[in-house]
């Protein structure tokens, strides 16, 4: 968690089924996790503090949080898709906000039922739930929360219309949500906003090239933005990569990778016969595709690919955030038992993906052996064929190595 000291109230634009922002930054919805964290730290001296909430034990079922506490906001992002769901401003007293230039929720302008009419236009009668007495006024992608005085429960269960409640139209709403749609509760994460694109590549789906247990490369599906030509400002490009590939066919795939890692133990040899000899070699050298969740290993003498890594950013594990995830499938055939001596063996199909979880995939391909711990993770490899899986202590796959099975690598 990042913690600041910086009390200047946030004066933010809110544009309902798409974002709230300022004129240097903007939450947009279904822009990804990392682009919003990336807005966070630039802004780190007006953020007062945040962290990040997430379900260790189901990450796939419970939404993922980034807070905001001191400002009152709360972004609320698909767990699968770790892109923004919903926008959410739990505390209305810790942040100003505008809706076409116009301030209607401020320390000056109090939220309430006739400043939020005049501001967005009439809408329908609200909701009230009396149970937790709190009165909804909904418009189409966007949400207010008004808490009631448990007091005036009887004067709202026999009001039609909350909207005309004189107790209603006194407080200020305290809660609101900003989403796509007509409804909270069913909110969808829009596609990613082609603002949102910054001339990256966003991955669609990858599909791990297997034949006779062994793998040979990876099919990849992705997205990158048409500048607006077109009805689909998106076009969807399929590419197959393989072992052997060189640097210039990864690229000219791919374009330039986000980054180059150098392997650092591969950089310097210190021979014993003489101490002061110290003889430099070429290092072996990861392409690494942060939005397509890929790192591509390179050979230093051939510039060929030796090995894919493919990586899930599930929330707890040492890379997170670091890479978007990498929507993978992995098909095994399986020699089953077999039913007789003189009979063949009898194969069975074995779907592996980015959510397969380490006990089915242990069970289906056989007892792996005990695994390789480490320590920074702390994770455990375990390795099939020519397949490293690495597994978190949710049992959740954390990354995928697939290696060339023809080199001792």
């Amino acid at each position: 968690s990042l913690t600041t000291y910086y009390q200047r109230m946030f004066e933010l634009d809110v544009i309902p089924e798409r974002s709230i922002g300022c004129d240097d930054w903007e939450f947009i919805l279904g822009m990804h996790l990392s682009q919003a964290i990336a807005i966070i730290k630039r802004e780190v001296n007006s953020v007062k503090s945040a962290e990040v909430l997430y379900s260790d034990t189901a990450p796939l079922q419970e939404d993922l949080i980034i807070n905001l506490p001191q400002d009152g906001i709360q972004l609320i992002f698909d767990p699968i898709l770790q892109r923004l769901k919903i926008i959410a401003i739990n505390n209305m007293t810790k942040v100003k906000l505008k809706y076409s230039g116009v301030v209607f929720s401020s320390d000056e302008v109090l939220p309430n039922l006739e400043q939020i009419d005049q501001s967005f236009g009439a809408t329908h009668p609200g909701d009230y739930d009396a149970d937790n007495n709190i009165f909804t006024l909904s418009f189409r992608g966007l949400s207010f929360e008004f808490r009631v005085d448990p007091k005036f429960q009887n004067v709202m269960n026999c009001q039609q219309d909350m909207s005309k409640s004189t107790h209603c139209n006194m407080i200020p709403a305290n809660k609101m949500w900003l989403y796509t749609g007509n409804c909270k509760a069913t909110a969808k994460v829009p596609p990613l906003p082609p603002s949102c694109f910054h001339n990256n590549l966003y991955l669609d789906k990858l599909e791990v090239i297997r034949s006779r247990k062994q793998t040979s490369g990876i099919k990849i599906f992705y997205y990158v933005d048409k500048n607006g030509r077109g009805p689909d400002k998106r076009e969807l490009i399929v590419k197959d990569l393989h072992f052997g590939d060189s640097n210039q066919d990864i690229q000219s795939a791919l374009g330039c990778p986000s980054t180059i890692y150098f392997k650092p133990e591969d950089k310097m040899k210190i021979h014993s016969r003489k101490s002061h000899q110290v003889t430099f070699t070429k290092a072996d050298y990861f392409l690494n595709y942060h939005t397509l969740g890929l790192d591509i290993l390179l050979d230093a003498e051939c510039h060929t690919v030796k090995k894919f890594i493919l990586h899930t950013n599930f929330p707890g594990h040492y890379n997170f955030n670091m890479y978007h995830r990498c929507e993978f499938s992995i098909a095994f055939h399986v020699e089953g038992p077999n039913p007789s001596p003189q009979g063949p063996l009898p194969t069975m199909d074995i779907s592996v993906d980015t959510y397969t979880k380490w006990d089915l995939i242990n069970e289906a391909l056989g007892p792996l052996g005990r695994p390789v711990i480490i320590k920074k993770g702390p994770t455990c490899c375990y390795g099939y064929q020519d397949i490293i899986f690495e597994i978190m202590g949710n049992k959740h796959i954390a990354s995928v190595t697939l290696f060339d099975s023809l080199l001792l690598v």
